[in-house]
């Protein structure tokens, strides 16, 4: 709310298109398009592995687009939910409460480190259930004013080809935010500085 009301619509990555985007729907078609049931998803599971290795992602836990917060800072939560009741849980921000339909319920968290954490919707709130991760990149302020100003840019853009520029320029914000905050990166950075 205080970012102009900007959405984030995000996603678990899932095996499936991993390997859609890496082989291209044709490839994947011949690949996979005989199998079915648990003979396609166990095929599916071990050849997206190395895939999520390579981009640095965890398997049911990461999203296509990840949210921000700036480190250090109070981040006030307004949660609800608009079908079942879902639950908003991050256990590395000590943060748990419910997402109630017509209902608003509050949290807040205040992270002191960079970097990525995860959580899941810790109600059983129905067949999706287990596909609902929480990714939350905490970020330097910087980076956070870049990301939500590329956001609230794509929000007043009505030329639909310049608001996918804009939402591109805040996946890649965020994307060379987890390269700068890698722990080996951190390492170099003071090794340089001696």
């Amino acid at each position: 709310l205080d970012h102009d009301g900007f959405k984030i619509t995000s996603n678990m990555v899932k095996d499936e298109e991993l390997l859609r985007e890496q082989l291209g729907d044709a490839q994947f078609a011949q690949r996979y398009g005989s199998l079915e049931g648990t003979a396609l998803s166990r095929r599916l599971y071990v050849d997206a592995l190395p895939i999520y290795k390579e981009k640095g992602l965890v398997r049911q836990l990461s999203v296509d687009n990840e949210i921000a917060v700036p480190e250090g800072k109070v981040v006030h939560m307004l949660v609800t939910a608009s079908d079942v009741i879902h639950n908003w849980t991050v256990p590395s921000f000590g943060s748990k409460v419910d997402a109630v339909p017509g209902r608003v319920t509050a949290t807040w968290f205040r992270p002191t480190k960079r970097g990525m954490f995860y959580g899941q919707c810790s109600e059983l709130c129905g067949k999706d259930h287990s596909s609902m991760p929480i990714a939350v990149r905490v970020v330097s302020q910087k980076v956070f004013e870049d990301w939500a100003g590329a956001l609230k840019a794509a929000k007043a853009e009505s030329n639909s080809t310049r608001r996918r520029e804009h939402i591109n320029r805040a996946r890649a914000i965020m994307r060379q935010a987890a390269i700068e905050d890698a722990p080996g990166n951190v390492r170099l950075a003071s090794e340089i500085a001696k």
